[in-house]
């Protein structure tokens, strides 16, 4: 039997990662419902309770989640315990729908659980390339099936493809992002899995990756960095 690593996290290096972060390129915030259609989407209202506010980015696909991809999720909720973030990648939950853990209660699976060391050697679980609202985003601005679309700069999930360390996600912002629910008032929160805030990397494996322009708003460079200076403000709550 395999043995894999347990995995540990230095907050301290952490914190100096996200302050090192390179220049910043043009970014982009993901609409909140209530900025694109003045309330909260009709689900939500349907079944008058908070959902998760996600937005799908096109072509529509899932990222296999290997071992390094899992760890390096993992590493990006370093106080949720490891069953807390389990609950991020279960199976009906936003990002896997249908391909996260727990699934096998459901017909779906089991799925390879390389953080808690369960069902190894099951299918892997996969992630669907989602942007929730607030996330800001990089990329070139250019047209998808004849609208505006922003051609996003996305963690590369290919198979064969290099998982980068956590230093270098956190050094750019745009690669990850807070998961937001939206409750029927409009409103916005963090999911509320864990007691934390949860972050999920961007991946895709299928490019060029594109998001609707009629979904963003272009952040001037004051805009971006006050976006950023509250993320780090929350990275350093988690310590």
């Amino acid at each position: 039997m395999i043995e894999y690593p347990t995995l540990t996290i230095d907050t301290q290096l952490r914190i100096q990662s996200v302050i090192a972060a390179p220049q910043l390129p043009p970014l982009f915030r993901v609409k909140h419902d209530l900025e694109r259609w003045g309330h909260a989407r009709d689900i939500v209202l349907q079944k008058g309770m908070a959902l998760p506010e996600v937005f799908p980015c096109f072509p529509n696909q899932y990222t296999i989640l290997t071992r390094r991809w899992q760890l390096l999720w993992r590493a990006l909720n370093p106080n949720a315990t490891n069953l807390q973030w389990r609950k991020i990648l279960s199976c009906h939950r936003a990002f896997t729908n249908d391909h996260g853990f727990d699934c096998g209660r459901q017909g779906h699976g089991p799925f390879a659980d390389f953080v808690n060391g369960q069902d190894l050697s099951a299918e892997l679980p996969r992630a669907e390339c989602l942007l929730c609202g607030g996330a800001i985003v990089t990329g070139v601005e250019t047209t998808y099936k004849g609208a505006p679309h922003l051609m996003l700069e996305t963690l590369d999930g290919r198979a064969g493809a290099t998982v980068p360390t956590l230093e270098w996600v956190l050094a750019r912002p745009w690669l990850y992002f807070e998961a937001i629910s939206v409750s029927p008032d409009g409103s916005t929160q963090s999911f509320s899995l864990t007691p934390y805030p949860e972050y999920v990397p961007l991946i895709a494996n299928i490019f060029p990756v594109y998001f609707p322009m009629a979904g963003l708003v272009r952040l001037t460079e004051a805009e971006a960095m006050a976006i950023i200076a509250e993320r780090h403000a929350k990275l350093r709550d988690l310590q």
